[in-house]
């Protein structure tokens, strides 16, 4: 199928947004015409040991198995029947999450579960060999993970996008011009990042005194909610409430100081911190800023990247520097994370006064438009 063929086929939702129903037609396109990109996909991201044969890439399939009418609709569903008697048929899942929630039926069981559970009958049943993946932003959430599911980044859908551009053969150099653009708009995006779970930053505590750089990011945070407050300014600290979500913590995201409302709005929230990641295989610090979603009813208004976590959401602005850079001083870095923390807060004060009108949505969503964005 081709690429607008694949696009185009989504109906419209009034009510969500098109990103991750886009992102996984894209991938599913890349996954059909480029065998490189398939390759490292299957063998890199699913660890199978062999690829060759007829692959069938299909999206937003509903599963059913014998026993039970359903088991969902997962974004990405591969299947190759056996290319030799000593090889079983593969099965594969793979759940794409950008911006939505995590799915649970009537009984609270998560989607991710119910995939387990038809791979599992395929298994036993067929002697079918499966896979269950999640396509994530950020590390994915414990809600979507299984005890046999494995972890996909955008981040290496981009170096696997762009080392099969580089060695595409040339009758699939066209292919390969849209792999290289889709895969510098991720990285422009930031989906190309990595957050730093908990297991990253011990290992990076090895090598960096992680202890002293907190406080001193503590003391930014400090600095940056104690300017917002200042006399006649538009944000106030709301008392005796304080955020610290350990999920946040364990996804790279450093949440510090008290939770600040805007006075014209007392339902509004914020609160600022920082998030670790690793861009472009260097680690780096980000000024970052939970914002309630009561804040921001439109967040993508703000000119930086906006993800979703737990219900609120992350405002993200530039990397500040490498965390091994050393020639940037210290307090170079911390001068800047506070004046990027405070144009943050200008930003959403802007939003909170003069809030936007709802947008009318109508029609097939312009997919050429979301790729130029």
């Amino acid at each position: 199928m081709g690429l607008f063929d694949r696009i185009f086929r989504q109906p419209p939702k009034p009510t969500a947004s098109p990103t991750e129903n886009l992102a996984t037609e894209i991938v599913a396109y890349f996954l059909e015409s480029l065998p490189g990109f398939r390759e490292r996909f299957l063998t890199k991201g699913l660890e199978l040991a062999t690829t060759h044969g007829d692959w069938v890439v299909v999206t937003q399939r509903i599963l059913h198995s014998p026993g039970k009418s359903w088991h969902g609709r997962p974004d990405l569903f591969l299947r190759r029947p056996s290319p030799a008697p000593e090889i079983p048929a593969t099965e594969i899942i793979v759940e794409v999450k950008i911006d939505a929630g995590v799915t649970v039926d009537q009984n609270g069981k998560p989607q991710m579960q119910h995939y387990e559970d038809y791979l599992k009958h395929a298994r036993d049943t067929h002697g079918t060999e499966t896979r269950l993946a999640t396509l994530t932003r950020w590390t994915p959430d414990s809600s979507l993970r299984t005890a046999t599911s494995l972890s996909i980044r955008f981040g290496q859908v981009v170096n696997w996008l762009m080392a099969a551009a580089r060695e595409a053969p040339a009758e699939l150099r066209a292919t390969a011009a849209l792999a290289e653009e889709w895969a510098k708009y991720l990285k422009k995006r930031r989906w190309a990042m990595i957050s730093l779970s908990q297991e990253h930053l011990g290992a990076l505590r090895a090598i960096i005194p992680m202890k002293e750089l907190e406080v001193q990011l503590q003391d930014v945070a400090k600095a940056a909610t104690a300017a917002a407050e200042r006399q006649g300014g538009p944000w106030c600290r709301k008392p005796k409430k304080k955020v610290s979500n350990p999920q946040f913590r364990e996804h790279g995201w450093l949440l510090w100081g008290p939770v600040l409302t805007h006075r014209s709005r007392e339902q509004t929230e914020v609160q600022v911190g920082c998030h670790y990641g690793i861009d472009e295989g260097e680690p780096c610090i980000q000024p970052a800023m939970r914002v309630s979603r009561e804040t921001l009813p439109e967040p993508r208004l703000l000119p930086w990247p906006v993800v979703e976590f737990w219900g609120d959401w992350i405002v993200v602005r530039d990397n500040v520097a490498a965390l091994l850079d050393k020639s940037a001083s210290a307090e170079m870095i911390w001068d800047q994370m506070q004046a990027q923390l405070a144009e943050c807060l200008d930003e959403v004060d802007k939003l909170v006064r003069e809030p936007s009108p709802p947008r009318k949505r109508s029609g097939f969503p312009n997919p050429l438009k979301w790729l130029r964005r």
